[in-house]
């Protein structure tokens, strides 16, 4: 009898330890792509309302009904994560962005095509300040090779993109393309109508292998933006605001200080079948110059549905983006970019994808003078076929057309398109092909890459291709091909190290078209206009450092460094007709050891060897008793900087973080007074700090995690110019009344995270 006691007292005792266990909390820590603990993740037992939310060091703890029990974890941007409760103690937390596809834990890149090309991927949400207002702020000293500068500094959103030196000395058609999830048009839809907000990713394509699939549209490189979807949650909304006080660093009579705003609320989740995100956003700001503030609001929408078994999946978005400007005219703009996508993957041989898609682009501006109207569209369709074999090899094949229709000139153009990539061992290989059609001429492009894994973490690329070689008739003012690239290049990093890097060397020559007959039958000033001279095509051969370092990457302490520079140097042939052009017609630039070279009078000097305002010498060879264009010099100084740079850290420790982001430019020069008197030049290299922030993260505040900041931007530029604002993209520097100096600006923001209902 007692020993029955005994025995029903230890069945019960462990009866209650398994009913404990069984409803016990569990715990564990999630982590992010590159291993770090992930804040305000979701997660919640399946088939049950039970959930909570990843804390500041990625921790979470929750009541699991019992050991079958299943965890699922989402976060927006990553694959959803379901674990048994019996195998958390040894299961690996770590997401999934949903763009990557991991070739054995190679940092930075997210296909198999992408590990032979020059290229460099930026997630937003690891470099966003909460400051931007504009797509290109992302990139701004972050992308090796990218040169980004607005126009004399002005506030208005005209800004300049240069790649790898640019194609062209002049032409303003020097911007990358520009590709928002597939579409992309040859004007700057994307950059007028995202709200920065919207955007996940930003990939930069710089060499022919890699822009060849766009054909010599991406001669001067291509930026592909991916926006945000929804992510696995039943009803989820965020905010992102601040405040700024728009301090003005220059004394004219027409600057003074300002405030602006900036307000972006969305909200996204599942109905249903039917995931969305819809968005909208209000942006004031206000110029410390007069005439140069602007109002913009945005909104956007996605609707991703999963039908047909998840075989077949639809994703449609648009965007819109309307800006009322102060300055000159009156100028009011709206854009929108609308994409509708299908992509089907073939019952029972789900390797193989039909997809389809159809994009729409309006862009409407209004100014005293009149208004002007763009409309464009484009569709494509492809068939691919992708497999990844067991042993970690794989192939793909891809197949497509494209057909683009711009509605205000009636004018089309289709294109046919091909892609191979494959992965055998360390062994890698990347082939693009594509045929333009155009109304009057064609063209093919074409490129190849190969690369090879020394080891696990690296790999070795070089790759050859040509955009834009005629075939057949052409044009008179068509050249026989338009852009060939050679790139040499090493990428190392893996997660879990703490060293990442990538290094290429280049050469970009340049072909295009001249927008003018070199004959000299056509060229005198009746014929030939300043219009007509924007294309001056140039070669550029440089090379480009990218470097990460994880200095600390504990739980509670995180330091980490990211710093690039790029070398370019760029040159053209058969000068002469361009230099006479340009020095006859007032211009400062010609053509000499640099592109955009100034062109200038020499100075008469004192006794003292100070120059006499307004007289300048009678150069011997030309010697006529005048002083006119024949009197200019090439100085072989030019605006275009021989370097650029980019540094930025982030230090984290219990919740707070500082965050420090500049970028530099050098052996660059800026011309004062450029069409009289002596046009001084001046060296006007710089290394200016963008932002610092310093803010504080929080999570499982009820409903809420995010983060608070404040932030200055444009604290101090390192510089020994004496104008009043060095970085110029053509290097004109008209003096305070005209060149819109940069303020300093204080900022208080914060962002929240709301998850309604999981």
């Amino acid at each position: 009898m007692n020993l029955l006691k005994r025995l029903s007292v230890a069945f019960g005792i462990l009866l209650v330890s398994s009913a404990v266990f069984a409803q016990g909390r569990v715990s564990g820590v999630v982590k992010d792509r590159h291993g770090e603990p992930l804040i305000g993740a979701n997660v919640y037992v399946k088939g049950t309302t039970i959930s909570t939310i990843s804390g500041l060091n990625g921790d979470f703890n929750i009541n699991a009904p019992d050991s079958s029990s299943v965890l699922v974890i989402t976060f927006n941007g990553y694959q959803n994560l379901e674990v048994p409760v019996r195998d958390l103690a040894t299961a690996n937390l770590q997401l999934k962005p949903v763009l990557v596809n991991d070739f054995e834990g190679f940092y930075g890149n997210d296909s198999y095509y992408n590990l032979t090309t020059a290229n460099t991927l930026i997630m937003t949400d690891d470099v966003a300040t909460g400051l931007e207002t504009d797509v290109y702020q992302f990139m701004l000293g972050r992308i090796p090779g990218l040169e980004i500068v607005s126009d004399g500094g002005n506030p208005w959103g005209n800004v300049d993109y240069r790649l790898r030196g640019g194609y062209s000395s002049t032409s303003e058609n020097r911007k990358p393309l520009l590709v928002v999830d597939g579409a992309y048009f040859d004007e700057d839809f994307a950059i007028n109508a995202l709200n920065p907000n919207d955007i996940e990713s930003i990939r930069v394509l710089k060499d022919a292998t890699a822009t060849a699939p766009y054909g010599d549209m991406g001669s001067n490189g291509v930026v592909v933006i991916t926006t945000r979807h929804a992510g696995n949650k039943t009803l989820s909304a965020s905010y992102d605001g601040n405040v700024s006080y728009n301090i003005a660093n220059n004394n004219a009579d027409n600057y003074g200080n300002s405030i602006s705003t900036k307000h972006n609320a969305s909200v996204a989740g599942v109905a249903g079948p039917m995931p969305y995100r819809a968005s909208l956003g209000y942006n004031a700001i206000n110029g410390t110059m007069e005439k140069t503030g602007s109002d913009r609001l945005s909104a956007s929408f996605w609707v991703g549905p999963n039908l047909l078994d998840e075989h077949l999946k639809i994703n449609a978005n648009g965007y819109f983006r309307k800006v009322n400007h102060e300055y000159y005219e009156n100028l009011k703009f709206s854009n929108f970019q609308g994409t509708l996508k299908a992509d089907y993957s073939v019952h029972s041989f789900e390797d193989l994808h039909v997809n389809l898609m159809a994009s729409y682009a309006m862009s409407n501006s209004k100014m005293d003078n009149g208004d002007e109207k763009s409309v464009k569209m484009m569709y494509d369709g492809n068939i691919s076929l992708a497999h990844e074999f067991e042993n970690k090899n794989y192939i793909e094949l891809k197949a497509g057309a494209r057909l683009s229709d711009n509605n205000q000139d009636d004018h089309a153009s289709s294109a046919l398109y091909g892609q191979f990539n494959t992965a055998l061992g360390r062994f890698l290989l990347n082939a693009n092909a594509r045929y333009n059609m155009y109304s009057d001429f064609n063209n093919m492009s074409g490129a190849i890459s190969i690369g090879v894994r020394p080891v696990n973490d690296a790999v070795l690329h070089v790759g050859v291709g040509i955009l834009g070689l005629t075939v057949g008739d052409k044009p008179k003012t068509i050249s026989k091909f338009q852009t060939a690239t050679y790139n040499l290049g090493i990428d190392y990093g893996n997660p879990k190290k703490r060293v990442y890097s990538s290094v290429n060397f280049y050469i970009h020559y340049n072909n295009h078209k001249y927008s003018w007959s070199m004959d000299d039958e056509y060229y005198n000033d009746s014929i030939v206009t300043q219009t007509a001279l924007q294309d001056i095509p140039l070669t550029n051969v440089g090379g480009e450092l990218a470097l990460g370092v994880k200095i600390l990457n504990f739980k509670n302490v995180k330091w980490r460094i990211g710093a690039n520079a790029a070398y370019n140097t760029s040159f053209t042939s058969d000068r002469s007709k361009y230099n006479e052009y340009l020095s006859k017609n007032g211009n400062p630039y010609v053509i000499g050891d640099k592109p955009m070279t100034y062109n200038v009078y020499e100075s008469v000097y004192d006794d003292n060897g100070k120059p006499i305002p307004g007289l300048y010498v009678d150069k011997g060879y030309w010697s006529d008793g005048k002083i006119d264009w024949q009197d200019r010099d090439m100085s072989n100084f030019s605006p275009l900087p021989t370097v650029i740079a980019g540094l930025n850290t982030y230090f984290e420790a219990m919740g707070a973080y500082l965050q420090i982001d500049s970028h530099a430019s050098l052996d660059r020069y800026n011309l004062t007074a450029p069409y009289a008197g002596t046009g001084d030049i001046h060296n006007s290299s710089f290394l200016r700090i963008d932002d610092i922030v310093l803010g504080y993260k929080f999570s499982n505040l009820w409903l809420f995690s995010g983060r608070a900041y404040f932030a200055v931007q444009n604290p101090y530029v390192f510089t020994k110019y004496t104008g009043d604002e060095p970085e110029i993209y053509d290097g004109i520097d008209f003096g305070k009344e005209e060149n819109y100096q940069r303020p300093t600006i204080f900022s208080v923001g914060v962002k929240l995270n709301i998850n309604i209902k999981d």
